[in-house]
């Protein structure tokens, strides 16, 4: 069945040039190479160096630059071995329009893989028509990010494909006794964590869930303050590893996702991979794509009513029926399906095909399977 679905030798080499090892896309990695993909990462640096707490391992095989020379060689070596390449995380600037070029005279098929783009300002309108000319495809993480990239990517096909993580399964799921919601992010204004606050304070006492929070930043003082006005209990609990985020979600009745703007979230996948219903803001891309309102989880649109949208989720009937569908959901979204997707669309032809969804291709095959459970 691998031999069938990758083809030969020579499609299965593929190199992907991003800025650092990231848990967003370590899944995906490993997935690949279980499927037989022959790949290399290449980092621009390390997550310490970029002052982010992560501490995946790269591969062995991987590379971590730190050095325009390093990268430059592992450039003409990508392009000596007639890989497939990917340019993802930190290669959409100036700067890159270079890079791009040398890898577009031997990478075929080239693609870029990337989040929602800002509007464009004239001379970023320029840059980007340069950047994207010699791209075969584009991969949009999310639908919403896919208007930008065909103004940008003209004469690119641009898919979407989402980031993805583990789906570390729902079994030995355990909500807590009493209703409790958690947060995980960093936090800054923009995750929009005392809209959180505001809503569990409109919901009565007796009935409101407690709070949970994993994660730190520099509002962190100022929403313990707001929370401590509003006499809400929340736990504030700072960085919590990976392992340890398993058996605090198993635990959580839901997990709210209340950002300003998110142009993903993988935070919403991880929820779901773990089977716990997400509550999440209409401006969540994650939410958009992979949260269906009263399916596994809720959306809040803009100057919604967090306090009933929280408070469904004091029902236990309703978070252990949803629970089970954001867990089939959650698999379905899972790292391993996408290495599947994404390993038909490049040996399909990313550039004569036609666009293509993983977002829709996986709906599509969830349809009846949620119906009635």
């Amino acid at each position: 069945m691998r031999d069938e679905l990758l083809g030969d030798d020579d499609q299965r080499r593929l190199a992907i040039f991003t800025n650092i090892p990231n848990p967003y896309n370590h899944y995906l990695y490993a997935a690949l190479r279980q499927s037989g993909w022959d790949l290399r990462v290449v980092y621009k640096g390390d997550p310490q160096s970029a002052g982010r707490s992560w501490s995946i391992e790269p591969d062995p095989r991987d590379t971590i630059t730190g050095s325009i020379r390093d990268e430059a060689r592992a450039l003409r070596r990508c392009r000596a071995e007639r890989r497939q390449v990917i340019l993802t995380g930190g290669y959409a600037g100036l700067v890159d329009v270079e890079r791009r070029a040398l890898l577009a005279r031997a990478a075929r098929p080239l693609l870029f893989w990337g989040e929602r783009l800002s509007p464009p300002r004239r001379l970023t309108s320029t840059v980007r028509t340069l950047y994207f000319a010699g791209f075969d495809a584009v991969l949009a993480v999310g639908t919403w990010a896919v208007a930008g990239y065909r103004a940008a990517a003209r004469s690119a096909a641009v898919h979407v494909f989402p980031y993805t993580t583990a789906a570390p399964g729902s079994a030995g799921r355990q909500p807590d006794a009493v209703p409790v919601v958690g947060f995980v992010g960093d936090l800054i204004e923009r995750k929009g964590v005392d809209i959180l606050l505001d809503g569990l304070a409109r919901i009565p006492e007796g009935t409101r869930p407690a709070l949970e929070v994993a994660g730190a930043g520099p509002a962190q003082g100022a929403l313990a303050e707001l929370a401590r006005r509003r006499g809400l209990s929340v736990a504030w609990l700072g960085h919590v590893p990976e392992e340890e985020m398993r058996g605090l979600r198993a635990r959580w009745w839901a997990q709210a996702v209340p950002s300003r703007y998110d142009g993903w979230g993988v935070v919403v996948a991880e929820a779901l991979g773990a089977g716990v219903p997400v509550v999440a803001s209409a401006h969540v891309g994650a939410a958009v794509d992979l949260v269906r309102d009263g399916v596994n989880g809720s959306i809040v649109g803009e100057g919604g009513d967090w306090a009933s949208a929280l408070r469904r989720y004091t029902d236990l009937e309703v978070v252990r029926r949803e629970g089970r569908l954001a867990a089939l959901v959650g698999e379905a979204f899972s790292a391993d399906a996408a290495a599947t997707w994404l390993t038909r669309l490049l040996l399909d032809g990313v550039g004569a095909a036609q666009p293509r969804s993983f977002v829709d291709d996986t709906w599509q095959s969830l349809d009846g399977r949620l119906v009635g459970d």
